[in-house]
C-alpha cells in the first residue's frame, strides 16, 4: 500500500498534475498505511465497533486446493508407498489429521527425514481411499470393503472413520459376515462392535451355522458360543447338527470333539435323533468317549421322563403358555387340576397339592404362586410355589396376614397382594414378596374396598379396581410403589365389578367394566378411557392374562360356568376364539408361564371333560 502511494506521487509529478491538495491526500494515505486508519466517531473517541468475520468454507476450500496440489504433485513433501501405489502428500496435512503420522513426523523417528514412507501393512486401495478422505472430507463406505477400511483406519489412527465403519458394519450384520466382523472387532479391540456382532451371532445361530465362516471357527470359540446362556435356538438338535457339520469339515477335529459335545444339551435332543446319531455316525462308532456321552444322555432322558423333571434347557427353548389353575365347576365344586394351553391344545400339569379355595394365582417367569385362600373352616396364609422346570409344588413362606378374596399381581420380579378379608374383617394392607429374600412385608394400605376387586401393575404403580366400601361405587385406586401413597381416581363408566384388568402396551385394558363384552382402554397418564374392539363372548367373572403380547380371556359364568377362551391381538385389533377349556370354570387362576415343551417329554392332550 505504501509503495502504491509513492508511485502515485511520482506519476502525478511527471504528468504535471501535482498540487498542494494532491500532496495532502498522498501524505494522508501514507499515514493511514503506517499508523492505521481512524474511522471512529470523533465525537465519541472511546467507542470502538467490533465484528468477527468467520469464513466457514475457508478450511474446506484450503483442503480442496491442497488436494489439487497433491494431484499435480505441487508443494508436496512426502510420498506414501503401499505395494505399487505411491501417493504424494503434505506432511503437515498428514500430521494434523492423525496421531500416527504426527508421531512419525514430529518425534524424530527415522521416517521424519525420509521422502518415501513405506506402509507395508496397509492395502493400497484402502490407503488411497483414506488419503482422499483427508483432503476431501468425505468417503464412500461399501460392505464389500468396510472391514478392510476399518482395519486401515485403526492402523493409521483415524477414530472418527473407525467409528463410522463400526456403525456401518453393525447396521449390515448378516449370517454370512457376522463371524468375520466379530473376529475383526476382536483383533482391533473394538469392544462395541465385538459385543454387537456376538449378540447377533447368538440371536441368529441357526442361520449363522449354515455359513461358510462357521466351518472355519476355532474350537475354543465354538465352545464359548454354544455354552453362552443367551444362545437362541428353539430346538437343541440345531446345536448338535451344527457341531457335527463342524467336526466333519476337518477330520483332525475328531480327537478334541468331546469337549465340544459336552457343551451340547443332549438330554433335550429328540431320542430318535440321538439313537440315529449313535448307530450311523462314524464319529460315535469310533470314539468311545463320544459314544458314552450319547448313551449317558439317553439314560438321563429316561430318568427325566420318569421323574417329570425338566432340568435346565436353554432359556430360548422356553415357551410362553397360558396356564389355568383350579377353579370352580358348574356343580360348585373346586377342582385341583392344572392345565396349560399350547398350539391349540390343552395339557395336564401336576395337580394342586391342597384342597383350599378362594386363592389367587400369579407368576414370575418360570415359577407360579398360589397365595392365601380358604382352608376347611378358616382363612389361611399359605403360599405354594410351582416350578415349571421340575413340575413340582412346594410350600414356601406364608403371608403375614391370612386372607381370601384378595388380589395378587407380579411386577419387576416381585409379588404384591392387595386387600381381601380374614376370618373377621376386611383388609386394606398390601404385602410384598421378594423371591430373593423369601419373605413377606407389609408396605402400605389402600382405601377400604369390597372384596370384589381387580388388580394390575405397571410403571411402578398398582392399579386397584373395585367398589369403595364407603360409597359402593366402583373406582380406580393408584398405589405408588415409590412414595407408598394411594390415590383415588374419579372415573366414569365402571358400573360393574369383578371384571378382569390387564396391562398391555402401557395401557390398562378393562374387560367388561360396563357391559359383559365391552373393552375399554385407560391411559394411565391422562386417565382418559376409549372404547376398544369388544370381546366375542358374554360372561361374568372371567379371568385374563397376557401371553406372547396378546390378551387371553378364559372361562367365566353365564347361568352356568363356561369353557370359552378368546385372545386379542393388539396389532390386528381383533379378538379370536381359541380352543375351549376341557370344562367350564369360574374363579380359577389364569397366568402366563415360561415352560419347556420339547423332547424328551410328551404331554397328555385334553380333548374331553376332566
Amino acid at each position: 500500500m505504501a509503495d502504491a502511494s509513492l508511485d502515485l506521487e511520482c506519476t502525478d509529478v511527471t504528468e504535471g498534475n501535482y498540487s498542494e491538495e494532491r500532496a495532502q491526500k498522498v501524505a494522508t494515505s501514507r499515514d493511514a498505511v503506517v499508523n492505521g486508519i481512524n474511522v471512529s466517531n470523533p465525537q465519541t473517541p472511546e467507542f470502538d465497533a467490533v465484528t468477527v468475520f468467520t469464513d466457514t468454507s475457508l478450511a474446506h476450500d484450503l483442503l480442496l486446493v491442497l488436494h489439487e496440489h497433491r494431484k499435480l504433485e505441487q508443494l508436496t513433501d512426502v510420498t506414501l508407498n503401499s505395494g505399487d501405489l505411491n501417493i504424494s502428500c503434505h506432511r503437515s496435512v498428514l500430521a494434523a489429521s492423525s496421531t500416527f503420522f504426527r508421531a512419525m513426523f514430529l518425534d524424530d523417528l527415522r521416517e521424519s527425514h525420509e521422502k518415501v514412507i513405506h506402509l507395508h501393512d496397509v492395502k493400497p486401495d484402502m490407503l488411497e481411499k483414506i488419503i482422499d478422505y483427508l483432503y476431501l472430507g468425505c468417503i464412500e463406505i461399501r460392505l464389500s470393503f468396510a472391514g478392510d477400511l476399518l482395519a486401515t483406519a485403526c492402523f493409521l489412527q483415524y477414530p472418527k472413520l473407525v467409528a463410522e465403519c463400526e456403525s456401518f458394519l453393525k447396521l449390515h450384520l448378516n449370517p454370512s459376515n457376522c463371524l468375520g466382523i466379530h473376529e475383526l472387532a476382536d483383533l482391533y479391540n473394538r469392544q462395541h462392535l465385538m459385543e454387537d456382532s456376538w449378540d447377533y451371532i447368538l440371536a441368529n445361530f441357526m442361520n449363522v451355522s449354515l455359513s461358510k465362516d462357521f466351518l472355519s471357527i476355532k474350537k475354543e470359540k465354538l465352545i464359548h458360543l454354544i455354552s453362552d446362556k443367551r444362545l437362541r435356538v428353539n430346538r437343541e438338535e440345531i446345536v448338535l447338527n451344527a457341531c457335527l457339520k463342524w467336526v466333519d469339515f476337518e477330520p483332525c477335529r475328531t480327537k478334541d470333539f468331546i469337549s465340544v459335545l459336552k457343551c451340547v444339551k443332549l438330554a433335550f435332543v429328540d431320542t430318535a435323533i440321538l439313537n440315529d446319531v449313535l448307530m450311523s455316525s462314524v464319529l460315535f462308532i469310533n470314539v468311545e468317549e463320544c459314544r458314552d456321552l450319547i448313551k449317558d444322555s439317553l439314560n438321563l432322558q429316561e430318568m427325566m421322563v420318569k421323574e417329570k423333571q425338566i432340568r435346565q434347557p436353554r432359556s430360548s427353548m422356553l415357551q410362553d403358555v397360558t396356564v389355568v389353575v383350579g377353579g370352580m365347576t358348574s356343580d360348585r365344586k373346586w377342582q385341583k387340576e392344572v392345565i396349560f394351553y399350547h398350539e391349540e391344545c390343552w395339557y395336564f400339569l401336576t395337580k394342586l397339592p391342597f384342597d383350599h379355595t378362594d386363592y389367587t394365582v400369579t407368576s414370575i417367569k418360570e415359577d407360579m404362586y398360589i397365595i392365601g385362600g380358604f382352608c376347611e373352616d378358616h382363612v389361611c396364609n399359605y403360599v405354594w410355589r410351582y416350578s415349571f422346570a421340575n413340575n413340582k409344588w412346594k410350600q414356601i413362606c406364608g403371608l403375614q396376614n391370612a386372607r381370601c378374596n384378595h388380589a395378587s399381581v407380579s411386577l419387576n420380579g416381585k409379588i404384591y397382594v392387595v386387600a381381601g378379608e380374614d376370618d373377621a374383617n376386611s383388609l386394606t394392607n398390601i404385602e410384598l414378596y421378594d423371591p430373593g429374600f423369601e419373605s413377606w412385608s407389609v408396605i402400605g394400605d389402600i382405601n377400604p374396598i369390597n372384596s370384589n376387586l381387580s388388580l394390575a401393575a405397571m410403571q411402578n404403580k398398582l392399579y386397584i379396581v373395585g367398589p369403595l366400601t364407603f360409597t359402593r361405587v366402583c373406582s380406580l385406586q393408584v398405589f405408588d410403589l415409590e412414595t407408598l401413597e394411594c390415590t383415588v381416581i374419579l372415573t366414569s363408566g365402571m358400573t360393574r365389578s369383578m371384571f378382569p384388568v390387564v396391562t398391555l402396551q402401557h395401557n390398562l385394558f378393562l374387560l367388561g367394566n360396563c357391559k359383559m363384552k365391552e373393552v375399554m382402554i385407560l391411559d394411565p397418564d391422562t386417565m382418559q378411557m376409549v372404547a376398544s374392539e369388544p370381546m366375542r363372548y358374554k360372561r361374568n367373572c372371567p379371568t385374563a392374562t397376557i401371553v406372547n403380547g396378546k390378551i387371553v380371556v378364559t372361562g367365566g359364568e353365564l347361568q352356568q360356568h363356561v369353557n370359552k377362551v378368546e385372545s386379542f391381538d393388539p396389532l390386528l385389533n381383533k379378538w379370536v376364539g381359541e380352543t375351549p377349556m376341557p370344562t367350564g370354570l369360574c374363579f380359577h387362576g389364569c397366568v402366563a408361564g415360561l415352560k419347556y415343551i420339547g423332547p424328551p417329554f410328551s404331554w397328555i392332550k385334553l380333548s374331553t371333560q376332566l
